[in-house]
Formats: C-alpha cells, sequence, structure tokens
C-alpha cells in the first residue's frame, strides 16, 4: 500500500509539473469527471459540475464534429482504443485555445467500452511558435528568391566587364600581372553565379516550380563530359568510371548533370589525401544506379541522416570548404522528382559513396 501510495503520488507530481489536465469518462452511465487543472484549461471553475455536452459546447465550432466522430470512432472500435487529437476552443477569457488530447478506452470481454481515461495538455504556445516560424521560413524563401533574381544582371554585367579586360590584357605582356588579377576574379565571378544559381533551385522546389525537361540520352556520354570537365579543375584526382555506362535513360540531362558535377565534385573536395575517385554504373531493378566513391576524410554516423538537409554542412569550417551546403540538398531533389532514390554510404577517416538510382524509363 504504501509503495502503491509513493507510485500514485509521483505519477501525480509528474501530471502536475507537465500542466497535463486528466478526465475520466463512463461510456456506461455517461458520468464524467474532470481534474482542477482540466476544469482551469476549459474555463471552468474548480467546483463546477460537467459532463460531454459541457465539453463539446467548449469545442470550436469548426473542429467539433471532427472531434465528435473520433471519440465516437474510439469508443466503438476495440482495435482502435487509442485517442489523440488536437483542436481549438471557443474563445475563453478573450482566446482561441489549442489543445491536445490523449486517451485510451478498456473494454469489457463483450467488446463494450467500459472507461475511457486520458490527459489534456494547453499547446496554444507552441501553435504560436509553430505558425510564427513558418512565417519566417517562408519570409526568407522570398527575401532568397528576390535577392537571388536581383544578383543575376550586376553579377553578369560584371562578368563581361572582367572578360573584356582580360582578353585586353592578355595582347600586352606590360599587363600579364593584371591579367592574372582578372582571372582569378573571373573565377570568384563564376562561383558566385554556382551559389545564385543554387539559391535560386531551392526557392523554385520550395515552391514546386522545379520543371524537368526529359528526353532520352546517353548516361555514359553525360558521365564522361562531367570528368573531363572536373579532371581540368582537379589535376590532382584520376576520375575513374566503371561498369557498363553505355546505357540511354529518359530523365532531364542538364539536372542529371548537375548532380553528377556536384557528387564528383564533392568526392574530390573532400578527399585531399587521396589521388582518385570511382564512379560506378550498374543496372539495377529499379534502374540505373550510379555511384561515387572517394578515398577521403568520410563522415561521421551521427551527421548521416543530416546530410541532404538544406543548408546542412558536415564541416563547419568554412575556410576548408566553401559552399552553402546547399549542393546535396538540391542534388536529392532533383533525384526524388525523377522518382529515383539517394543514399550515402560512409566511414568516418574511409571515404564516402553516395549513390542514386534513376528509374530507366524510355521516353514515347
Amino acid at each position: 500500500e504504501r509503495l502503491l501510495s509513493e507510485s500514485r503520488e509521483r505519477l501525480k507530481f509528474a501530471v502536475d509539473s507537465a500542466g497535463l489536465g486528466t478526465w475520466d469518462y463512463d461510456p456506461q452511465t455517461k458520468d464524467l469527471i474532470w481534474d482542477k487543472r482540466c476544469k482551469e484549461i476549459y474555463g471552468y471553475k474548480p467546483t463546477a459540475l460537467v459532463d460531454m455536452a459541457s465539453f463539446y459546447n467548449v469545442v470550436h465550432s469548426d473542429d467539433r464534429a471532427r472531434v465528435e466522430n473520433k471519440i465516437n470512432d474510439t469508443l466503438l472500435d476495440p482495435k482502435l482504443g487509442e485517442y489523440d487529437a488536437e483542436y481549438r476552443t471557443i474563445p475563453i477569457v478573450g482566446r482561441i485555445k489549442w489543445l491536445k488530447a490523449k486517451g485510451r478506452v478498456y473494454f469489457n470481454e463483450n467488446g463494450k467500452a467500459i472507461r475511457f481515461i486520458g490527459t489534456l495538455l494547453d499547446i496554444t504556445f507552441q501553435k504560436l511558435v509553430d505558425d510564427a516560424t513558418r512565417e519566417l521560413l517562408i519570409k526568407k524563401d522570398e527575401f532568397i528568391s528576390i535577392a537571388s533574381h536581383e544578383l543575376r544582371t550586376p553579377i553578369t554585367s560584371l562578368k563581361v566587364a572582367l572578360q573584356v579586360i582580360e582578353r585586353t590584357t592578355s595582347k600586352n605582356e606590360e599587363m600579364k600581372g593584371l591579367q592574372s588579377l582578372v582571372v582569378k576574379s573571373l573565377k570568384q565571378v563564376d562561383k558566385l553565379i554556382e551559389l545564385i544559381k543554387d539559391l535560386l533551385d531551392v526557392t523554385k522546389m520550395q515552391a514546386g516550380k522545379l520543371e524537368l525537361r526529359k528526353s532520352e540520352f546517353n548516361l555514359g556520354e553525360l558521365i564522361n563530359e562531367c570528368c573531363e570537365e572536373l579532371q581540368d579543375q582537379s589535376s590532382k584526382h584520376q576520375l575513374i568510371i566503371e561498369g557498363d555506362a553505355n546505357i540511354n535513360i529518359y530523365a532531364d540531362r542538364n539536372r542529371i548533370e548537375q548532380v553528377l558535377v556536384n557528387l564528383i565534385s564533392n568526392a574530390t573536395k573532400y578527399s585531399q589525401n587521396s589521388d582518385k575517385v570511382i564512379i560506378k554504373v550498374k543496372q539495377v531493378a529499379k534502374g540505373v544506379k550510379v555511384a561515387i566513391t572517394d578515398f577521403g576524410i568520410g563522415i561521421p554516423q551521427s551527421k548521416i541522416p543530416l546530410i541532404f538537409d538544406r543548408f546542412y554542412r558536415v564541416d563547419d569550417n568554412t575556410q576548408r570548404y566553401a559552399g552553402l551546403g546547399l549542393g546535396l540538398y538540391i542534388s536529392a531533389e532533383i533525384i526524388r522528382r525523377h522518382n529515383g532514390q539517394i543514399n550515402i554510404e560512409s566511414k568516418e577517416g574511409k571515404g564516402s559513396t553516395f549513390w542514386f538510382v534513376i528509374p530507366q524509363v524510355t521516353g514515347i
């Protein structure tokens, strides 16, 4: 009895600390019991007598039918038994509340509900925070979209001007030093253009406006083109193509190129102490699988679930590895919009393999 009493005290303390209200309903006698906190949440005095009508009168008219149907379904189905609902109230002390109720129904041997107990929590503040966060995220995406569009024109003009200066200085031996500076500036402008392009892609994806222009093309030819382009930028690494890449697929060629360039670039960037990257292509049951393997720093297991999130960076040292952390997010979205799969296998200190599968569907 002493242990049972102590257990009840601990449970009561936990419930009170969490700000939970508790309720107990007898479906046979229709008796409803609310504790003090439950009455307080619903705006009733501690001494008030309550019943199911008292409860439904407080539920917002737009949510009332849904809540009533859910309760009735829970009371009628022994297989269900669990009750979980979020709903609004009518204005209580001048404001509408958001509540979360959770409960369980107990049935007798004949399948009749004999007891319905549960808890009640006021989640109004959490809802306000969620709504405010959602609104801020929308405004942030709108700002990124507008800023990216506005930056494109001056950046393009700057690049054109630098190209003119580069061509002019290349013909004058006395200005070779200046030409070298201009070439470096052009490379930085190209990086800035790529960042703006990534930001625009992200805003399109968030708005569901990323278009795919599909056509049938040879995957092997595309991989070779990407490797030739990237080989010039990273002469230290040998880009090795394995498997049967001579396969035609039906996809957006430019977008698949974007994925390949991103994954191969990452492989070279994060494997500075290695001298090769392997691109392996093979046919699988669900289509064509492309795997890019490096032998670099690898990724800790704790960070792998976050690797394809927006703005997520495995290495926080921006001085070592430049970028916004958008490349993998964009690549993942492109593959998913092709109804494909993308994932990673990695061991810290041993390297990583990023792979994706594209359904091999021919165009008609």
